[in-house]
C-alpha cells in the first residue's frame, strides 16, 4: 500500500506541477480550475494521511507553511551585485568604451541583451539536484534573509526544475506585483480596514518578508528570472535555459547589436512608459554584454559588474512645493491628509493636490508644509507624494498634527487603530461624500449629476440624504434657474435618476456606502442572503458564516443597518420605487455557465460597460481590466484600441455587441438580458 500511495502522490505532483507551469508561466491553461483543485485536494488528503511520504517541495506548499517567529540569515555564495547607472546615451557609450579598453578590443559596441529593469525585489533561488532548497532576499549583497516558505507560494517559481540538473545551481530574478493586481489588493485591504501599501514595490517587499507564508500565498506576486549561476552560458542562452528549467522569463528581452538599436529601444520605452500602458513598473533598461567569456573577463568592481549597466529612463516623478497640508473628511468619517501643491505637470496632467493617504504614510514619508517633494501619479492616475527632499527642508518646519475636532462639523475626532475619524453621521462633509459615492459610476451610475452640483445642491438645501436625490424632480424649475443648468441639463439629470431605480441590488448595497462593504463584499453578502430584506435581518452570527466576511466586517455591517437613521433612509428609498428591494439575488454557483471564464470589455458600446460587467458576473465570469493569454473573451465596441490588438495577437475570441448573444448561447449561458 505505501508504494501505491507514494506512486499516486508522485503522479499527482507531476500533474499539478505541469498544470501550474502551463497556467502561470506559459499563460496557457491546460485543464479547468476544478480539475486542478480536485487533484490538489486529493494530494493534500494523502499527505495528511501519510505525512512521512510527503515531498519537501510538494505543490501543497504553495498555500504556505506554519508562521515563523523570525527570518534567518542566508549567506550568498557570491555577491548579489548592484548595477551602475547610465543617465544618458553618452553614459551608455562610456560603458561600452570602458569595456573595449579592458577587453583590449577596438569596438564601440558589443552584442548586448537589453532587459526591462523591473521595479521589484531581487531574489536568489538555490536548487540542489533540481529541487528548491533556499529562497533568499538580496540583503546587503553578501547576506540576505532566508524566505523559502514564502518563495514556494509564488507560482512562477518551480519547486522542482522541469529538466534534470545535477548538483547546485542558483537562479536570480525579480519579484514584483502587477499594477492591476496591486490596486485590487489595496481595495481588499481597505474593505477589511487594514493599512494600505504605498506602491507595488512596497507591497511585494512587505509580502515576501512576512513571517506567515499563508498570507504571502494570498498576495498576487510574480517573478521574472534573469540570471543563471552554475552554468557557463551567454546571457541570451541563459534566458532560454531558464525557460527550459521552468521559469518565467521576460519575453520582451532582446539582443541588440548597435548603439542605434539601443537608442531606438530607449525611445520606444520612453513612449510606452509615459503612455501608462504597462501593467508593471520599470525604472529603466538593463544592458548586459551577451558573451559569457567577455563578461567573465570584465569582472566587477566593488558592488557593480563591468559587464552590465542600468539605463535610467526619464523620471515619472517630479519635484514641487507643498504649500500647505489639510485634511479631507470622507463618507465614513475618515480624515485623509492632502498636500496642496505649487501646480506642476506630471505625465501631462497639471497636479495641484496629492493624497498623503493616512497618518502612518504621512509620518513614514515625513512630509511637512513648505517641503520640496517628489510627486507621481499612482497607477498613472491618482497624484500622490512619494517623499520629501530633506536636503531642502527649511529650518523650523513643523510636523503636521491631526486636528482634535472635525474641520467641517467641529465635533470631536476619535482615533481608532487605523485612522482618525469624525463620528458625526450628520457631518456635512460625510453626507456630501456619501451622496457622491452613491451617484458614482461603480455604484448607481447616475449620469448628469456631477460632484460640483451635488455640493451646490447640498449648500442650497436640496440634498441632505440619499432619498432627497429622487425628490430633485420637484425642484426642476428652481434648478433650471441656476447658472450653468439649462432645461436639457435638468432633463439629463432627471433621466439618470429615473434610470438608477433599475440598478441591481448589488450596486445599490455598495452605493449605500456602508464602511468595509466594497463591490465584492456586497456581491458576497447578497449572493448568500438572496435579497436585501433578508440580508438586513441577518444576525451577526449569520453574517460571520458567509464566505469572505470577517468578524469586523460582520460587526460593522450589523451595527450600521440597525441604526435608526439608516432604517429611516432605507424606508424613504423604498418609497421611490427602487427595483433593488424587489430583486431576488442568486449567487453564481459551481454550475454557472461562465464559471471560470475571463472576460474583458473595451471600446465604445451602446450600453454602459457596467451593464455588461454586472451580467457577466451574474453568470459566474471573472471580468478583468487587462487582456492576457488567460482571457476567454473580449467584448469589443468601437475604438477598441490596444486591447483589441493584444487579444488578436493572443488568439483571444473577440465579439461585438451584436455577436455576444450567439457566443453566450454557445456557452450555454442565458442571453435574455441583451
Amino acid at each position: 500500500m505505501p508504494s501505491k500511495t507514494k506512486s499516486r502522490m508522485l503522479e499527482l505532483e507531476l500533474k499539478l506541477n505541469d498544470w501550474s507551469h502551463a497556467y502561470y508561466v506559459l499563460d496557457k491553461p491546460s485543464v479547468p480550475d476544478s480539475e486542478y483543485d480536485a487533484a490538489l485536494k486529493e494530494l493534500q488528503a494523502l499527505e495528511d494521511a501519510h505525512p512521512e511520504l510527503k515531498s519537501v517541495n510538494s505543490p501543497t506548499e504553495r498555500v504556505g507553511a506554519e508562521p515563523k517567529s523570525i527570518l534567518k540569515k542566508h549567506e550568498h555564495s557570491s555577491r548579489m551585485l548592484s548595477l551602475a547607472n547610465a543617465n544618458s546615451l553618452t553614459d551608455l557609450q562610456r560603458f561600452y568604451d570602458r569595456a573595449a579598453r579592458i577587453l583590449e578590443e577596438s569596438k564601440d559596441f558589443f552584442p548586448t541583451m537589453a532587459e526591462e529593469k523591473i521595479d521589484g525585489l531581487a531574489l536568489s533561488l538555490v536548487y540542489v539536484d533540481g529541487r528548491l532548497e533556499v529562497g533568499a532576499t538580496r540583503g546587503n549583497g553578501l547576506v540576505g534573509e532566508e524566505i523559502t516558505d514564502n518563495v514556494k507560494t509564488i507560482h512562477d517559481i518551480p519547486l522542482t526544475l522541469r529538466t534534470k540538473v545535477k548538483g547546485r545551481i542558483e537562479v536570480r530574478g525579480e519579484v514584483f506585483m502587477e499594477n492591476s493586481a496591486f490596486e485590487k489588493l489595496n481595495e481588499s485591504l481597505a474593505e477589511k480596514g487594514q493599512k494600505l501599501f504605498a506602491n507595488p514595490r512596497n507591497a511585494s517587499a512587505g509580502s515576501l518578508r512576512l513571517l506567515d507564508s499563508k498570507i504571502t500565498a494570498s498576495r498576487p506576486l510574480r517573478f521574472f528570472a534573469y540570471q543563471l549561476l552554475g552554468e557557463e552560458l551567454d546571457q541570451s542562452q541563459a534566458l532560454k535555459r531558464l525557460a527550459e528549467l521552468g521559469f518565467r522569463v521576460n519575453s520582451k528581452s532582446r539582443l541588440i547589436k548597435s548603439m542605434d538599436q539601443a537608442e531606438k529601444l530607449i525611445a520606444e520605452y520612453e513612449a510606452i512608459r509615459s503612455s501608462g500602458k504597462m501593467d508593471y513598473d520599470i525604472d529603466g533598461l538593463v544592458f548586459k554584454i551577451n558573451s559569457r567569456d567577455q563578461a567573465n573577463r570584465l569582472g566587477a568592481i566593488s558592488n557593480s559588474p563591468r559587464w552590465g549597466v542600468a539605463y535610467k529612463l526619464s523620471p515619472l516623478e517630479v519635484l514641487t512645493q507643498v504649500e500647505s497640508i489639510e485634511v479631507q473628511v470622507g463618507r465614513t468619517g475618515v480624515l485623509t491628509p492632502v498636500a496642496n501643491l505649487a501646480p506642476v505637470s506630471v505625465g501631462g496632467v497639471i497636479v495641484r493636490r496629492a493624497t498623503l493617504h493616512n497618518e502612518e504614510q504621512l509620518r513614514l514619508k515625513d512630509v511637512r508644509a513648505g517641503d520640496e517633494v517628489w510627486i507621481r501619479r499612482a497607477g498613472d492616475v491618482i497624484p500622490e507624494v512619494v517623499g520629501a527632499n530633506l536636503s531642502k527642508r527649511k529650518i523650523g518646519a513643523e510636523e503636521f498634527k491631526f486636528p482634535t475636532a472635525c474641520p467641517v462639523c467641529k465635533q470631536k475626532v476619535l482615533k481608532d487603530k487605523s485612522a482618525y475619524r469624525c463620528i458625526n453621521p450628520e457631518c456635512p462633509a460625510r453626507v456630501v461624500e456619501r451622496i457622491k459615492h452613491y451617484v458614482s459610476r461603480k455604484a448607481m451610475d447616475i449620469r448628469g449629476l456631477g460632484e460640483q452640483w451635488i455640493e451646490n445642491f447640498f449648500e442650497l438645501g436640496f440634498l441632505s440624504n440619499l432619498a432627497d436625490l429622487y425628490e430633485l424632480k420637484d425642484r426642476a424649475v428652481e434648478i433650471q434657474g441656476l447658472e450653468g443648468f439649462g432645461e436639457k441639463s435638468v432633463e439629463k439629470m432627471l433621466l439618470g435618476l429615473e434610470e438608477s431605480k433599475k440598478q441591481s441590488a448589488e450596486r445599490f448595497l455598495f452605493g449605500l456606502g456602508i464602511p468595509l462593504i466594497g463591490e465584492a463584499t456586497a456581491r458576497d453578502l447578497l449572493a448568500s442572503a438572496g435579497s436585501l430584506s433578508k440580508l438586513f435581518k441577518l444576525s451577526i452570527e449569520d453574517l460571520q458564516e458567509i464566505a469572505n466576511i470577517g468578524p469586523e466586517t460582520a460587526r460593522v455591517f450589523f451595527e450600521t443597518v440597525r441604526l435608526e437613521t439608516f432604517i429611516d433612509e432605507i424606508e424613504k428609498l423604498k418609497s421611490h420605487g427602487l427595483s433593488a428591494f424587489e430583486q431576488e439575488v442568486k449567487g453564481a454557483g459551481p454550475d454557472a455557465a461562465l464559471k471560470g471564464k475571463v472576460v474583458v470589455i473595451t471600446g465604445t458600446l451602446s450600453k454602459a460597460r457596467d451593464f455588461y460587467k454586472d451580467n457577466f458576473l451574474k453568470l459566474g465570469a471573472n471580468v478583468s481590466n487587462s487582456v492576457s493569454r488567460k482571457t476567454d473573451l473580449l467584448l469589443a465596441g468601437e475604438s477598441a484600441g490596444s486591447k483589441l490588438e493584444k487579444a488578436q495577437a493572443f488568439g483571444v475570441e473577440v465579439v461585438s455587441e451584436t455577436q455576444l448573444g450567439a457566443w453566450l448561447k454557445r456557452q450555454g449561458a442565458s442571453n435574455s438580458w441583451l
